[in-house]
């Protein structure tokens, strides 16, 4: 009876740290919090490439990650769920600029199956422009090709955090 009184102690203050301290890692992984604090502190410092996107940033909430960046006077956002993005798609591209003098790299993972659940949208001071949904999400415009690795595995940790999965074939 001691013991069993000792167990339920040790779960319940257990339970109340785990409420109390919020989002835990184990085993030396980050939380998603600090991913993207990653990601961001990262593309601070890599994004941009002379005449293409720049200001690029990475917002989650509740497993919704947004990519928001500029080109010229046309903002642009990716949205997705990262749960219908399939991890195992990953990939970096070149992307040259206007100029072709400048190489960047863009990170494309794309989504299970498929499926057209990417939003891609643009404002510009008149108007929104509303593209079809896409089956891609990309995070643009990383001058440096090891920072891009890292942001791509950073964003394959955030898709398996959220339960993103594989194509079925």
């Amino acid at each position: 009876m001691k013991i069993y009184k000792i167990f339920m102690l040790a779960l319940m203050v257990s339970i109340v740290l785990v409420l109390s301290v919020g989002t835990i890692s184990f085993a030396g992984s980050p939380t998603i919090e600090e991913t993207v604090t990653f990601i961001n502190n990262t593309l601070e410092y890599y994004s941009g490439c002379l005449d293409t996107s720049s200001n690029v940033r990475v917002h989650i909430n509740d497993c919704i990650i947004t990519v928001s960046y500029d080109v010229g006077s046309v903002d642009w956002k990716y949205i997705a769920n990262l749960k219908d993005l399939n991890p195992e798609s990953a990939k970096l591209k070149d992307d040259y600029t206007l100029s072709n003098k400048y190489a960047c790299t863009k990170v494309w993972i794309y989504t299970t199956n498929n499926e057209k659940t990417v939003k891609d949208i643009g404002y510009n001071k008149k108007e929104k422009i509303d593209k079809d949904n896409t089956n891609y999400f990309i995070i643009p415009a990383i001058r440096d090709k090891n920072q891009a690795e890292k942001i791509m595995k950073a964003t394959q940790f955030l898709v398996n955090q959220c339960g993103g999965k594989g194509d079925i074939f």
